[in-house]
């Protein structure tokens, strides 16, 4: 969709390395309420992408690998790629269900699914899928360059074109992004961030890989509505058990974090697996008026270290409270500390990530509640936005944007059959949650 003649410019070296070079993937559905025949059209939208594409022009390349899990990026006139498509699912249909995951095949949104070679593979891909009574605009995008903040800019900037409005340009100085290099040794956060995300042996990393690889994979998903009501009643009832009376430290996002990783460990408890762990993700951004905080395109949504139930009769409210003080843990020091050891690796490959410390029936928790994405490209917003579920050896819990507390809110949760079949019959995370699957 665009063309740029640029040398190639070193990719980030930092965060997204340790989550995977793989494509996420996440689609927005538009409701046709006039009837118009012209609703969502290809070529104007398309023409908003090219737009912002020269804006966020490191979306227009590919990835170059280098020694050591190093990435540049280049080849900026392949450019990004747009397809069109349409389905037969009318959009009332889809809407009824509430878009979950048994009402259409996702896998059919995307035009591009997987990464088959890094230089030939596009950065960013939106296909434009046309639906009785509406369009749906799913977006691959590859993780190794850019974390939600950025894509999420640059699908911004396009809605913004599409209006005739001037976009807002990236806060990014796209060639120098990474920082000087510091004196690690003078970190206070050191020590920390070294346990936190150690060098492993190839031995180890091999080790690692084939133990995950035993695991029950999690191919069953489910989608979960929690009113704006049901998260109230959810963070009093478990502040009302806090046994420290330390409750306003809890937070919702703390509560919801407590409910989902008790019930799964509920759930695996007949299956006679470990005890759980959770690895989460930090928003920093909030924390800092410095845009440039961490490496802009990998940073400040990062892993935390894995939080593991010690004591399995632990109250909701002990594990809310430990979870909190992860959070609070991980600080703007701490942070940048992480980038400069990041940065200074010599092989990231061989650079472990908290979710290598999760044992079977762990979870990882992505969050994606903090965006919000008020998209219109001149026919209306969003209806709501679903992100694309894969098959896992480690069982994955999503929050979906809201536009504010008062909404409801949806989560995606994916695990293995006998886990989801037992949260499911046991009605784990009522009465808080509405289970959409099976209505």
């Amino acid at each position: 969709m665009t063309t740029r003649s640029q040398p190639p410019v070193a990719a980030v070296r930092g965060l997204n390395g340790l989550i995977g070079h793989i494509y996420t993937h996440f689609t927005m559905f538009y409701e046709n309420k006039q009837g118009d025949k012209d609703f969502m059209n290809a070529e104007a939208i398309k023409t908003s992408f090219q737009k912002a594409l020269q804006d966020y022009w490191m979306f227009s390349g590919r990835l170059i690998p280098r020694a050591g899990g190093v990435f540049d990026v280049g080849h900026f006139d392949r450019g990004a790629l747009f397809t069109e498509s349409e389905c037969n699912i009318p959009i009332d249909e889809l809407n009824k269900h509430h878009f979950n995951y048994s009402s259409l095949n996702y896998d059919d949104l995307y035009s591009v699914l997987t990464t088959k070679g890094v230089e030939n593979d596009p950065l960013f891909v939106a296909n434009l899928v046309h639906h009785p009574g509406g369009a749906s605009l799913s977006l691959s995008v590859q993780h190794q360059l850019g974390d939600s903040h950025t894509v999420f800019g640059l699908f911004q900037a396009a809605a913004d074109y599409a209006y005739g409005r001037q976009a807002r340009k990236p806060l990014i100085d796209w060639e120098h992004w990474m920082k000087k290099k510091t004196d690690l040794a003078c970190s206070q956060d050191l020590q920390a961030v070294q346990t936190d995300y150690p060098i492993l042996t190839k031995a180890q990393l091999a080790g690692w890989r084939q133990q995950v690889m035993q695991w029950r994979s999690s191919p069953s998903r489910a989608l979960f509505k929690f009113s704006s009501g049901g998260l109230k009643q959810l963070k009093h009832d478990i502040r009302a058990e806090d046994p420290t009376g330390v409750k306003s430290k809890i937070s919702t996002n703390d509560a919801l974090k407590a409910l989902v990783l008790h019930q799964m460990k509920t759930a695996r408890e007949p299956l006679h697996d470990y005890a759980p762990t959770l690895a989460f993700a930090v928003d920093m951004r909030v924390r800092s008026g410095d845009p440039r905080l961490l490496t802009p395109l990998a940073g400040n949504y990062i892993l935390t270290p894995a939080y593991k139930m010690k004591d399995l009769k632990e109250s909701m409210a002990q594990t809310a409270m430990n979870i909190r003080s992860k959070v609070d843990n991980v600080t703007i020091s701490y942070m940048n500390t992480l980038e400069d050891y990041v940065n200074q690796a010599e092989d990231l490959l061989l650079l472990s990530s908290p979710v290598r410390s999760l044992t079977p029936g762990g979870l990882v928790w992505s969050d994606w509640s903090h965006f919000h994405i008020p998209t219109d490209f001149g026919w209306g917003r969003a209806m709501c936005l679903r992100n694309r579920l894969t098959d896992s050896h480690v069982a994955t819990a999503t929050p979906l944007p809201r536009k504010s507390a008062d909404d409801d809110l949806y989560l995606t949760l994916q695990a293995d059959r006998a886990t989801m079949d037992n949260i499911r019959r046991h009605r784990l995370l009522e009465p808080y949650a509405k289970d959409l699957e099976n209505n």
